[in-house]
């Protein structure tokens, strides 16, 4: 009887989980997939009989699936090509995935998208499909990401809430897609960061292009700073303005930057070497070099 029972437990369990991954699919097939094919075919659909040589002609990455007279057949091609290239983040909360962020409202959270928005509220009934179903996504595959290092944590914690009170976070001054040098990706509607973001900006103050920080040199130098000073006080100028930002080098909000460069400039001297020793006195004068 013992026997049975568990031949029975085991067989119920084994139909379980069958029935659930079925339930999945169900759910991406007759739920997904159908908005997918309204709401995105027509700019990122294309004819299944020219697909493949359509992606190996340098669109390989890009978010394009096939059709067949105008309707997606293809379950299998629309679902990897979803989650890969982290349109799916499978770090974060399923409300950073960018599957969800590219065709929602930038007042909801939404990031620029060539097709304009598509979902003006994320109370829109085909936006809270789609993020059940990579919520779905997310916790069949979770990813455990490493805690942040101490000047990454306080430039989270100190550093971007003195440029999002100043407004370098709005769309028209340091947004994704100014023409400036320093983007900057804003936080959610609630003033939430995903680590993601957080690195972005990070390092888009560090200077992706144009150096922002002068980490081997007086720091008070760094354009980060200068630039958010006014003229008088030793700043240089900013198409923005110079005087609605920093008072001066005395401004405990530029105290705060100087001390996370204080910490991105130890970050760096501990990685740095000299046959075979660390490099001691980044950004100090060791002599004068006279060339002629």
């Amino acid at each position: 009887m013992g026997k049975c029972l568990k031949c029975i437990f085991i067989s119920a369990s084994i139909v379980l989980m069958s029935c659930n991954k079925t339930s999945d699919d169900t759910f991406f097939t007759t739920k997904v997939v159908p908005i997918l094919e309204n709401k995105c075919a027509t700019c990122h659909g294309i004819e299944q009989d020219s697909y493949d040589k359509f992606m190996a002609s340098g669109n390989e990455g890009y978010f394009y699936f096939p059709l067949k007279e105008g309707r997606i057949v293809d379950v299998e091609t629309i679902y990897k090509v979803s989650i890969s290239d982290d349109r799916v983040d499978f770090d974060e909360k399923a409300r950073f995935s960018r599957l969800l962020r590219n065709p929602l409202t930038e007042d909801y959270g939404g990031i620029p998208h060539k097709g304009l928005d598509i979902f003006y509220s994320t109370d829109d009934k085909d936006y809270q499909t789609l993020h059940t179903w990579v919520a779905q996504e997310i916790a069949k595959n979770p990813n455990t990401t490493p805690e942040l290092s101490a000047h990454i944590q306080f430039f989270k914690d100190e550093v971007q809430p003195v440029f999002i009170r100043n407004g370098c976070f709005l769309s028209s001054c340091h947004g994704p897609l100014t023409f400036t040098d320093l983007k900057l990706q804003p936080p959610m509607p609630d003033g939430v960061f995903s680590e993601a973001m957080v690195r972005s900006n990070r390092a888009s103050f560090l200077g992706k292009v144009t150096h922002f920080v002068n980490l081997d040199g007086d720091l008070n130098r760094s354009r980060l700073i200068t630039k958010n000073i006014p003229i008088k006080e030793g700043g240089i100028h900013q198409r923005g303005g110079n005087n609605q930002f920093f008072e001066s080098f005395a401004d405990e909000d530029v105290k705060t930057i100087l001390k996370w460069l204080e910490m991105e400039k130890a970050e760096v001297a501990a990685h740095l070497v000299s046959e075979g020793e660390p490099l001691r006195g980044l950004g100090e004068t060791q002599g004068i070099v006279f060339i002629r």
